[in-house]
């Protein structure tokens, strides 16, 4: 597997999209009306995120719909159901837990992306994170891309830290 990097930019409003876009950003995230953990913020709206959609893929750029509240099997068909507009109009995939990866996989299908935060090494620290695994797990499980800071930037060695954790995405 090689190694495929991703410049991911948070927008909280559809004018902090069009800077992410603008500044270069391979994807952007944000926040639909319902699963995510900003419930009472200005999170973009249907339209929204179908015009954001549109815009981005015409710059070939990626949009994932944070969905990063903790979801059990039984909400499985309702994030289906809420997504579907999304996925119809090109969503290429959601931010999730590692640790629902799969899940979101079996409701959405193996072609929709899941990018995963709260990655650790096995012997680091997990620091205030609660739903963690390691690279190697976050595969197994299903996702597509992981999410790995602090195990980086904090460590002594940012760049054999950065190796390592590719090393173990790909199962190497």
């Amino acid at each position: 597997m090689g190694e495929r990097v991703e410049l991911l930019a948070p927008a909280g409003s559809y004018e902090a999209f069009l800077g992410a876009v603008n500044a270069g950003a391979d994807a952007v995230y944000l926040g639909g009306q319902k699963f995510g953990a900003r419930a009472y913020a200005d999170n973009f709206t249907r339209e929204e995120i179908i015009r954001a959609l549109r815009l981005a893929h015409f710059y070939g750029k990626r949009i994932y719909l944070t969905v990063n509240t903790l979801l059990k099997e039984r909400e499985m068909a309702v994030l289906s159901e809420h997504l579907a507009p999304f996925y119809e109009a090109g969503l290429d995939g959601v931010v999730c837990s590692p640790l629902e990866a799969g899940m979101v996989h079996e409701a959405c299908g193996a072609g929709f992306l899941t990018v995963t935060p709260g990655v650790r090494f096995a012997d680091g620290d997990v620091a205030d994170q609660v739903r963690v695994t390691t690279p190697a797990r976050a595969r197994e499980i299903g996702s597509d891309f992981i999410v790995v800071g602090r195990p980086i930037t904090a460590a002594a060695d940012p760049v054999a830290a950065y190796r390592r954790c590719v090393a173990e995405f790909a199962g190497e």
